[in-house]
């Protein structure tokens, strides 16, 4: 071989190696042997897992509850990876109109990480909770909510809004940072009201709900 032919066949080895590279960097989504970010989960390491205020419901009477209608199936969530507490309080605010005031629900403390080994008890009692009964009554009092954040391992995030007044109703979202409790269903996340809270509320740790304000 000539020493043309033989610098001629290196430069041709050298750009099938180089292509070859390219196209590992292109499918991995990052350089050669690197793992590709999962955008899920660069979101929530990026802006946290509670809002700094619930998204305000559609339907709205004016106190930012979330959907009033009952829910029509328990949920069904999987197995989750992570999961945060953030605790929420009713925030009186004028209308534009001004005609009175509405009610928004402002984060008031940093989100507290879940134990993880709480969390198949948490799926659980979550999962258990049923549509609440026909007739049932409830103190008239209001706030806080606290706000139970599931992640799965790829960082898709599951509200749970419980009510720590009244009847200590609970509504799920999908999106806790774009939809409003109660009113953003998905597989296995219901829309609408659910009962009971209690045994979400002991495992948090949280109070139970007081006898005068239990269905009836």
């Amino acid at each position: 071989m000539s020493l043309r032919a033989f610098f001629a066949a290196l430069a041709a080895s050298a750009l099938v190696v180089a292509v070859a590279v390219g196209l590992w960097t292109w499918r991995t989504g990052g350089d050669a042997g690197e793992q590709a970010e999962d955008p899920a989960s660069a979101e929530l390491d990026s802006r946290g897992p509670c809002p700094p205020s619930l998204p305000e419901p559609e339907d709205d009477d004016g106190y930012g509850f979330g959907s009033g209608t009952a829910a029509a199936d328990s949920p069904g969530l999987s197995p989750q990876a992570r999961a945060w507490t953030c605790t929420y309080e009713a925030v009186g605010r004028p209308r534009d109109s001004g005609n009175g005031t509405f009610y928004t629900w402002d984060l008031a403390d940093d989100p507290t990480e879940v134990d993880a080994a709480l969390l198949p008890d948490l799926v659980d009692a979550t999962n258990a909770l049923g549509s609440p009964p026909s007739e049932y009554g409830c103190t008239a009092d209001l706030g806080p909510r606290t706000v139970l954040v599931l992640a799965t391992d790829d960082g898709n995030l599951t509200g749970v809004v419980i009510d720590r007044y009244g009847c200590r109703e609970v509504r799920l979202t999908a999106d806790p940072w774009s939809g409003a409790p109660g009113e953003t269903p998905a597989p296995g996340v219901p829309r609408g009201v659910l009962f009971d809270s209690r045994a979400l509320l002991d495992l948090l740790a949280l109070e139970p709900p007081a006898a005068d304000s239990a269905p009836q």
